[in-house]
């Protein structure tokens, strides 16, 4: 995720937790002929995906370990014991659930407006990882009308955002499982510790919705197992009304047309996390256009959005080809973006199709997104702690893109200002971050430079060709902090990680003399203009409100004629300037500093 400056939003959150009987009875809301024909045609797409013209290489999701169930209820008499009600992550331990991994989900949503009520239904797919009396789902609001496990009506209840499912009968170790929920609702986002300006999840603006879901926002409009580390394969049908469109993740694999709606049904058929997944409902406007290599690119732009906001996603071909060069393959089969209008004050890496903040279309942020198709999306984070290496390592990629066409330079000078602006900052440590520093300075300004001191102790060569095996080794899988680590010692030795572990983990961010003595001759340059401009102000206020004499001449002698006032009169006395009123030098206003922000004071 890519951060610009707050903006604060007014969200009114509804908590809609209704009680268990109330879910219990609730009867099934129907889904219309188009959905219910893009629903059944997906156990057969999902269980073998046909191969397309892309050359990509897909691979099985890989399985989520079991965890232990934490204040689980007694073995019943099979020995099934209930799920956790987390996946056990060390930042946001009740995030995700265990006791089983998913491998596709199947998401198919109803609406009669974008900013209206939905009807869903959610087919997951998954294996049990342990002998399962029972598990959980993260689903956040709406009503949930019925359950199913395997065909058969399963029973549920509600516990804040867990859903908690038992099954007819346990679910053995490793058995496959289908899980179906429907479900009804006015979809709200969900705040989070980690980025509590705004709400996460689904977004309704003037409206138009849109989904941005980092960390925990996917359980905001489909149940799900949210938790990066169980990524799965994902179909998304969208019934919307004419003219509206509705774009999700992956390719369009069907439209269904009827008199006044259309189901516009996609596939991404690379495993994905939970975050990554999103929709956009507006009408939107698409520019398609394919690379060299036949990759296809679609930008979609809500028709609310400004020409003139646009223009940058002209490059993104020009963006994928550098980084392609630099660190593989483009990892998936489609590209684009989706610039909306929502109030969010940045954008998100969706996996295939970043989405935008309205206004925050600039290159250096659409960079840091696609760079992200390959560290975070392809190879994604295990557990928040370890964001470093999805959002240190996008933004690094994103500064060498800038490199690549302003040259070394300008990039040296961005480096060293961000590290004085990390200075300035007392960027802590991005290798041991909590929740309230997820998206802090300490991972996207300190955390960059660290990844660049791997680069200068390796040089230019080493260090692509050892970014390059970490995105073939965890391809389309998950990874962490210490693999990192221990990646970098296996290519570039035990010094290199020596040299590039205080970057990550020292409470006080290293020193570089080299940019410290820069850093000093800037702000001593600084000062000396600042004097220079304090000298002049004071020179002009003094000539403006010097003392004049009756005729004009000042008051060293001068009269009115420009002769000596020795002998030729008495002169008047002096008239207060009428001007303004006198001010002394010392509370002239100045201007405001032009020391970059992001660059420390002395000490």
């Amino acid at each position: 995720m890519s951060r610009t400056s707050p903006i604060c939003l007014t969200s009114s959150l509804l908590l809609l937790a209704a009680c268990a009987s109330e879910q219990r009875h609730s009867a099934p809301v129907p889904t219309s002929a188009a959905q219910s024909t893009a629903i059944e045609s997906t156990a057969v797409e999902l269980t073998a995906i046909e191969s397309t013209a892309v050359e990509t290489t897909r691979v099985e999701v890989a399985p989520v370990a079991s965890t232990e169930s934490v204040g689980a209820a007694a073995t019943d008499a099979t020995g099934a014991t209930p799920g956790a009600a987390g996946i056990g992550d060390s930042l946001i331990p009740k995030q995700g659930n265990g006791g089983y991994d998913v491998e596709s989900y199947d998401i198919a949503l109803d609406l009669d407006a974008a900013a209206g009520p939905l009807r869903g239904t959610t087919r997951i797919r998954a294996t049990a990882t342990s002998h399962l009396s029972r598990f959980n789902l993260d689903f956040h609001g709406m009503t949930v009308d019925a359950i199913t496990v395997d065909g058969a009506q399963a029973s549920f209840a509600r516990e804040g955002d867990e859903l908690i499912v038992t099954p007819p009968t346990p679910l053995a170790l490793g058995r496959p499982f289908d899980c179906t929920v429907t479900y009804n609702g006015k979809p709200e986002g969900v705040r989070d510790p980690s980025m509590p300006m705004f709400a996460m999840g689904w977004t309704v603006r003037d409206g138009e919705a849109y989904v941005f879901s980092q960390p925990a926002g996917a359980m905001t409009w489909f149940p799900c197992n949210d938790h990066p580390k169980d990524k799965a394969l994902f179909r998304i049908s969208l019934r919307v009304p004419k003219p509206l469109d509705a774009v999700a993740n992956g390719v369009l694999v069907e439209t269904i047309e009827e008199e006044s709606a259309r189901t516009f049904v996609w596939r991404a058929r690379d495993p994905m996390a939970t975050y990554l997944a999103t929709v956009a409902i507006a009408e939107l406007d698409a520019e398609t256009y394919h690379t060299a290599e036949g990759l296809e690119i679609t930008n979609w732009f809500t028709r609310k959005s400004k020409e003139s906001s646009r223009k940058a996603f002209q490059k993104t071909d020009e963006v994928l080809a550098f980084f392609s060069q630099a660190f593989g393959p483009y990892p998936f089969e489609i590209s684009g973006n989706i610039l909306t209008n929502a109030r969010i004050p940045g954008a998100l890496e969706t996996q295939t199709k970043p989405v935008y903040g309205a206004g925050t279309g600039s290159e250096d942020i659409i960079a840091h997104e696609l760079a992200h198709q390959w560290f975070g999306n392809a190879v994604c984070v295990e557990d928040w702690n370890d964001i470093w290496i999805n959002e240190g390592i996008a933004e690094y990629a994103a500064w060498m893109y800038y490199e690549s066409h302003a040259g070394r330079e300008k990039f040296l000078d961005k480096v060293r200002s961000n590290y004085g602006m990390a200075r300035m900052m007392k960027a802590s440590a991005p290798g041991r971050v909590t929740v309230e520093e997820m998206f802090g300075a300490n991972v996207y300004v300190r955390g960059p430079i660290a990844l660049h001191m791997v680069r200068e102790s390796v040089g230019d060569e080493r260090f692509l060709a050892l970014m390059r095996k970490w995105v073939a080794d965890h391809l389309h899988g998950n990874a962490t902090l210490e693999q990192f680590l221990a990646h970098v010692e296996a290519e570039a030795g035990a010094d290199v990680r020596a040299k590039f572990e205080p970057w990550i983990f020292d409470a006080e961010m290293p020193k570089v003399e080299e940019w410290e003595a820069v850093l000093r001759e800037r702000r001593a340059r600084r000062e000396a203009e600042r004097a220079e401009r304090t000298e002049k102000r004071r020179r002009n206020h003094d000539a403006a409100n010097a003392p004049r004499d009756a005729t004009g001449g000042d008051a060293t002698g001068g009269d009115a004629t420009g002769g000596d006032a020795t002998g030729k009169g008495e002169p008047k006395p002096d008239k207060p300037s009428e001007k303004s009123p006198e001010k002394s030098p010392e509370k002239s206003p100045e201007k405001p500093s032009e020391k970059p922000a992001d660059e420390p004071t002395d000490g």
